[in-house]
């Protein structure tokens, strides 16, 4: 519908009550006597509207303007479309809200937890043991025939030949290597050389049995069926899950704990579960997570095996 466009005058006599030459011929009548009319640009002689039209005043009005209803649009779109196979945007699909979770906070008083300790009042005092007692405590006869039985069988694997390790001589092989990390050297050997020999270490064993020991100890049968063959650490898992249960077993939860991470050193480049914890005395080894009581005496352990995830 186009915009009728009027005098002030013709304004005035509509608004006083009076009578309006506005008609059918409003357009012709006034391009005739009013020399100071002027057409606007978008007016033509052959408009298209109606007559019934040019009496009527249009004044602003305020409109809102109202997004369409998304099945409005969607059912718009595809009648204007001429072919069905163009997907429809997800931007005209209605999503529906999530409510948002309503929480009533109700005031009332506070009350703690029980935490009575009900264990052993004081911590185990070792020192009236002796380091042989304190070490049957950990590793038992049981553990160590596992391992004598083990590294004789790896030997024979390894080379034909038994090296015939005995409980006596398992149990040297690992006080002297625990001593060895109490009396630090730059080589193995020397401990056995004459400028740099240690008794303690030396009068024990013989060099040469030693690392024969050494590289033939072993805790699990390597020709195990594959599917015992679980996890990183399957060669020492039997031997480790029963040390871990002497630890809980030796000495009982106390009241006063600690609770954190450990490293064992370790530089071999042979390890998949070495790690590197920037900060620490030795950044390079094992990490556990290990639980002991206010002497220091472990009570809990668990190796921390990191998992590499491929993205």
């Amino acid at each position: 519908m186009a915009k009728k466009c009027m005098r002030v005058s013709y304004v005035l006599d509509i608004i006083d009550g009076w009578d309006s030459d506005i008609g059918d011929d409003a357009d012709e009548n006034d391009s005739d006597g009013d020399e100071d009319y002027q057409p606007r640009q978008d007016q033509s002689s052959d408009d298209s509207d109606s007559a019934d039209d040019s009496n009527q005043i249009f004044v602003p009005v305020a409109v809102q303007y109202r997004r369409p209803p998304p099945d409005a649009t969607s059912s718009q779109s595809t009648s204007t479309t001429s072919s069905a196979s163009k997907p429809q945007s997800s931007t005209s699909r209605g999503k529906a809200k999530v409510p948002k979770p309503t929480y009533n906070w109700k005031k009332c008083p506070f009350q703690p937890p029980d935490c009575t300790f009900l264990g052993p009042s004081e911590d185990i005092d070792f020192q009236d043991v002796s380091p042989l007692e304190l070490f049957s405590k950990f590793i038992t006869d049981e553990m160590v025939a596992m391992v004598v039985e083990q590294t004789n069988l790896y030997s024979c694997q390894k080379s034909g030949k038994v090296i015939n390790v005995n409980h006596k001589e398992l149990k040297q092989t690992i006080g002297i290597y625990l001593l060895m990390g109490v009396i630090r050297l730059d080589s193995q050997r020397d401990y056995w050389a004459e400028e740099t020999r240690i008794d303690q270490i030396a009068s024990v064993m013989p060099r040469d049995r030693f690392e024969s020991i050494l590289s033939s100890i072993h805790f699990v049968n390597n020709m195990e069926k594959e599917k015992e063959r679980t996890g990183k650490i399957w060669k020492i898992s039997p031997w480790l899950d029963r040390l871990r249960t002497q630890c809980l077993s030796a000495t009982p939860p106390t009241e006063y704990s600690s609770v954190d991470e450990m490293i064992i050193p370790f530089q071999g480049k042979f390890s998949k579960i070495k790690q590197y914890v920037k900060g620490k005395p030795h950044p390079w080894g094992f990490k556990i997570w290990a639980r002991t009581d206010s002497s220091g005496v472990l009570q809990d352990f668990e190796l921390y095996m990191y998992i590499h995830i491929w993205f």
